[in-house]
């Protein structure tokens, strides 16, 4: 039912139909599949069905989260540390990404690692938060590339290192970083694209 629910909001095969789609998320959901819990939930945060319905979202998530399904643990680990459709809980918030960040979920890596560093919902821990930063942008993604390059640009928690900054501002314009560009540009400038490595940093802090 749930596959049902994906043909017809993706118009896979048959014309694309929001209220067929949620209709056979709605029938799978209630059967009990995680994933059709968090599809129908995005629907329901998006408005696709009408207004938008935070508080319906969060529940599906936290349903769907429950059962391990690590979109739904990011979706309502969002949601807590926003204060969206749930009381504002950041230690719930960081529990579930980090639950969702077990799973690889690269915007969970990224959402722990900030909490992390800042001590939001948990123990302050920038060596922690560091290694997130690194899960997250081996996964390309372009907000912890970001980070990751102005922490080397300005020495922020690893030695400066203006050569690796440019590494990881370019990986972050590959995936189509305007905020990157600008910074690789005024990198290019000081002429440190010369030549280096392609791993300045190992991945896992420690090891």
């Amino acid at each position: 039912m749930a596959c049902l629910g994906d043909l017809y909001y993706k118009g896979d095969g048959v014309a694309k139909d929001l209220k067929q789609a949620a209709n056979w998320y709605e029938k799978a959901a209630t059967a009990g599949s995680e994933d059709a819990q968090y599809c129908l939930g995005r629907m329901y945060q998006d408005g696709e069905l009408g207004e938008k319905n935070p508080e319906e979202a969060a529940r599906l998530f936290l349903v769907a989260a429950e059962k391990g399904q690590s979109g739904a643990q990011y979706k309502i680990g969002k949601m807590y540390r926003e204060g969206s459709g749930v009381l504002l809980d950041l230690e719930k918030a960081a529990k579930w990404f980090r639950a969702a960040a077990e799973q690889e979920d690269d915007d969970a890596e990224f959402n722990l690692a900030e909490m992390l560093e800042k001590g939001e919902g948990v123990k302050k821990d920038e060596q922690e938060a560091l290694y997130w930063y690194y899960r997250s942008g081996e996964q390309s993604n372009e907000a912890a590339l970001f980070r990751l390059g102005t922490k080397s640009e300005e020495g922020q928690g690893v030695t400066k290192d203006l050569k690796a900054a440019l590494i990881y501002f370019q990986k972050a314009v590959d995936h189509g970083s305007q905020r990157a560009q600008v910074k690789v540009n005024l990198l290019k400038q000081t002429a440190v694209s010369s030549s280096f490595g392609t791993k300045p940093f190992s991945l896992a802090p420690g090891k």
